[in-house]
C-alpha cells in the first residue's frame, strides 16, 4: 500500500462485544455478521485479567466455555484480508483494582505482557487494547500512582509487541477530571498506536434530565462539569495535552441512552426525568439505560416514537409517552465525520458494531456503519499508524 496514496485517508476502528451473540434471535450477533468491508479494525471486547497471577483470562460467559470463538474472531482475517484484529481487556463492569494493583510493581507487570504475547500469538490476535475505566479514580479501585505507573505499562507493552508487530491502543475520556487523574497524554502517545477517544456516555439518568449523550458541540444549556464535555472540545483538549490528532479516533456509540420522562408534556432536551424509575427495556439488548439502535429505529418505524433533533449538539432525539432516547443515527454520523475530516483528526471509532441495524429491519443494513464509511475513503481503509 502505498503511504502517499493514504495520506488522506482514515480509517474505521469497530468494537464488537461478544457476548452479543447471546441476544435474543434474530438480533444474537454472530461474528459472520461482522462487516469486515466497513471495518479496517475490529477489537473484541472484553477479556479480564486473573486477580492473582495478573494474567488475561476470558470472562464473557459464551467464551468461557468454548475458546475455539476466540480463533473464528480472529478468522474473519481470511474473508477480509485488509482486517487486523485486536483483543480488549477491561471494560465498565471490570475489577479496576485489578489494573491498578497489576501496574503497581515490576514483576505484575512483567507477568502480563507475556501474557498479552502468549494470548496474542495462540489465537491469532494482531494487537491488544486497553480498556481501563478509569486509572486514579479512587472509588473504583484506583490508586494516586495509576497515572504513572499506566505510563510504564504501556512502555514496557510497545517495548515487547515491536517485536512481533503487534499493535497498541486505549480507550482514553475527555473527562477533564478523569484526564488529570488518570491519563498522560503526551507519555502514552509514545507508546499506543491510537486512542480510541469516549466522546460517548456523557450524559445519562444520572443528569436528572434528558439528553444526548455523544454532543458534538457545547450546548447553551451545558453548565458546570457538562460544559466541557462535548467531542470538539474534549478532542480539542487532548491535543493541547499533547496528543497527536492523527491518534485521536473519535467515538461513535451505535446506542442510545434512554429515560423515562418525570411530565410526558416536557420532552425537549434538558426535561426533566425520573430518578425513581428507570427506562423501558427493549426487548433485545434488555437494558434500562441504553438501546441498541435497531430498538430506537425499530421504535421509530413502528411504535410511531417522535424524532426530533439537537441542531447544536448535532444528535437526534425520539420520544413517546414518557418514553425518551437520545442516539446516533445517519444524520449525526455524517455531522460527525464531517468534523472529523474538517479539522484532520486520525479516525473513527465505532461501539459497538453489533448495535447498528444489520439486519435491515428498518431499510438497509448497517446503515450507520456505512454512513461512517460514506465519506471515508469512498469505502477504502487504511492503517492508521500510517502518517
Amino acid at each position: 500500500m502505498d503511504e502517499d496514496d493514504d495520506e488522506d485517508k482514515k480509517p474505521v476502528v469497530c468494537y464488537y462485544y461478544g457476548e452479543a451473540m447471546t441476544r435474543p434471535s434474530p438480533m444474537n450477533y454472530r461474528v459472520s455478521d461482522i462487516p469486515g468491508h466497513l471495518c479496517n479494525y475490529v477489537t473484541l471486547a472484553f477479556v479480564t485479567m486473573n486477580s492473582e497471577t495478573f494474567e488475561i483470562e476470558s470472562s464473557m460467559s459464551a467464551y468461557l466455555n468454548n475458546t475455539g470463538l476466540y480463533e473464528e474472531f480472529t478468522s474473519i482475517k481470511k474473508k477480509y484480508s485488509h482486517i487486523k484484529t485486536l483483543v480488549s481487556v477491561g471494560g465498565w463492569e471490570y475489577g479496576h483494582s485489578v489494573f491498578s494493583r497489576m501496574v503497581s510493581r515490576t514483576v505484575s507487570r512483567r507477568r502480563f505482557v507475556k501474557s498479552a504475547v502468549r494470548w496474542m500469538r495462540h489465537y491469532g490476535f494482531d494487537g491488544l487494547d486497553i480498556s481501563w475505566q478509569y486509572p486514579g479514580t479512587m472509588v473504583r479501585g484506583g490508586s494516586h500512582s495509576d497515572k504513572e505507573n499506566f505510563v510504564l505499562v504501556m512502555k514496557e507493552l510497545k517495548s515487547e509487541f515491536l517485536k512481533y508487530d503487534f499493535m497498541l491502543s486505549t480507550t482514553i475520556p475527555i473527562d477533564p477530571m478523569l484526564l488529570k487523574t488518570g491519563f498522560n497524554v503526551a507519555a502514552l502517545s509514545r507508546y499506543v498506536d491510537w486512542f480510541n477517544v469516549f466522546t460517548h456516555d456523557l450524559r445519562g439518568t444520572w443528569t436528572g434530565y434528558t439528553d444526548v449523550h455523544s454532543p458534538l458541540r457545547k450546548r447553551c444549556f451545558d453548565k458546570g462539569q457538562y460544559a466541557a464535555l462535548n467531542a470538539e472540545d474534549g478532542l480539542n483538549r487532548l491535543v493541547k495535552m499533547g496528543a497527536p490528532k492523527k491518534k485521536l479516533m473519535l467515538g461513535i456509540p451505535f446506542y442510545g441512552r434512554s429515560y423515562t420522562l418525570l411530565d410526558p408534556r416536557r420532552h425537549a432536551l434538558a426535561a426533566p426525568t425520573r430518578r425513581d424509575v428507570h427506562a423501558v427495556p427493549g426487548p433485545y439488548v434488555m437494558s434500562d439505560e441504553i438501546l441498541a439502535y435497531y430498538e430506537v429505529c425499530m421504535d421509530i418505524t413502528m411504535l410511531s416514537w417522535r424524532r426530533e433533533y439537537d441542531e447544536i449538539g448535532q444528535c437526534p432525539y425520539a420520544y413517546r409517552g414518557d418514553q425518551w432516547v437520545g442516539y446516533e443515527d445517519e444524520e449525526s454520523i455524517s455531522a460527525k465525520v464531517d468534523f472529523v475530516l474538517e479539522q484532520d483528526y486520525g479516525g473513527v471509532m465505532v461501539f459497538n458494531i453489533d448495535m447498528d441495524d444489520f439486519n435491515g429491519v428498518c431499510g438497509v443494513k448497517n446503515p450507520l456503519l456505512n454512513s461512517v464509511c460514506r465519506k471515508f475513503n469512498e469505502g477504502r481503509l487504511i492503517d492508521p499508524r500510517i502518517g
